[in-house]
């Protein structure tokens, strides 16, 4: 004859399965908030990053370039709003694109800033222009190294002027 187990340790036995299975869900569930707050953390570095990296290109010329990028797709383009309505297939929408920006910015350059309605004549240097000009300054046959050159003061008080720039 077999032996059946008594029913009220059968009944412990299916409530003791039942509260893990809840405690398991509790805890499934709270994994699951973490890890949407992980994703809408890393949604939100993942738009704040191509502006950051544009911040470091462009410097202190960061808000001329973004305007000028603007004042330029305004220009060809006709109206500037298709940057902010065509989405692109990563989900970004144009003008958040930073390779987009940079085409703009340099369009705007060649172009010039005369043709471009609202700007200012003057271009404030990019990091990566003061690098370029400081090089050129401070080559050895220039009067930078020259204490004696009569424009060897001109010549250190422009690179320390440029130092600002990067």
């Amino acid at each position: 004859m077999l032996a059946l187990p008594c029913f009220p340790q059968l009944f412990l036995d299916c409530c003791r399965e039942r509260l893990n299975l809840r405690q398991q869900v509790a805890r499934l569930e709270l994994v699951e908030r973490e890890l949407l707050e992980q994703v809408e953390l890393l949604e939100l570095l993942e738009q704040e990053l191509p502006e950051q990296e544009l911040r470091q290109e462009f410097g202190q010329a960061f808000e001329q370039r973004m305007g000028l990028a603007y004042n330029a797709a305004k220009q060809l383009l006709g109206d500037a709003s298709l940057l902010d309505e065509v989405q692109l297939s990563d989900g970004r929408m144009l003008g958040d694109h930073p390779q987009v920006v940079r085409m703009f910015a340099k369009l705007a350059e060649q172009i010039g800033e005369d043709q471009l309605l609202g700007e200012s004549s003057e271009l404030i240097m990019t990091p990566q222009e003061a690098n370029q000009r400081i090089s050129e300054m401070t080559r050895r046959d220039s009067p930078y190294w020259d204490k004696l050159h009569p424009e060897h003061d001109t010549y250190v008080e422009e690179v320390l002027r440029l130092r600002e720039y990067v």
